[in-house]
């Protein structure tokens, strides 16, 4: 849900009309399609879709990080900590990009080096302060996701491990 909830805000925040939105898998022939989103996609318009695609990878470390926030991640109890660490780990499997959520990154590679080229051509000075000030909100953030993180990278790692052991 938050993963298809991500790509319809942002559709719709970026003005792209979402139209359909299905949060359940669905078999077509032999492939099974998860949820998506519909949304009004302009010919040269290459910018916004990439922004919507990876709009799950960023919606999911925003739910992270509230629920570290609100201290409910690891609870004061047992059964706390268990349901929202499978939370945590449900929110991290999904909050990834699919390959047909990131098929207009190819065109992000060349304005990259664009504006990497003339970021070298015309150096912006920008405030030291201001520099030190995203930093320390950077620095924080991800102070607060490790935790989260860690936590489902572990669970991977193990079941990972357990299924080629097993196979």
């Amino acid at each position: 849900i938050i993963h298809e909830m991500s790509h319809y805000l942002v559709a719709l925040i970026l003005a792209m009309n979402p139209r359909e939105m299905s949060f359940f898998p669905v078999i077509e022939g032999k492939k099974v399609r998860l949820g998506h989103v519909l949304y009004e996609k302009n010919p040269g318009d290459f910018l916004r879709p990439i922004i919507i695609g990876i709009a799950p990878f960023v919606g999911g470390l925003l739910t992270l990080w509230l629920v570290i926030q609100t201290k409910l991640f690891p609870g004061q109890e047992l059964w706390q900590t268990l349901l929202f660490g499978y939370f945590i780990i449900a929110v991290s499997v999904n909050m990834f990009s699919s390959k047909q959520d990131l098929i207009d990154v190819i065109y992000l590679i060349p304005i990259v080096f664009i504006i990497l080229f003339l970021l070298y051509l015309f150096p912006i000075h920008i405030s030291p302060l201001f520099i030190n000030q995203v930093s320390i909100h950077i620095s924080y953030f991800i102070t607060v996701i490790q935790l989260p993180l860690l936590f489902s990278l572990g669970i991977h790692a193990i079941l990972v491990v357990l299924l080629t052991k097993f196979e």
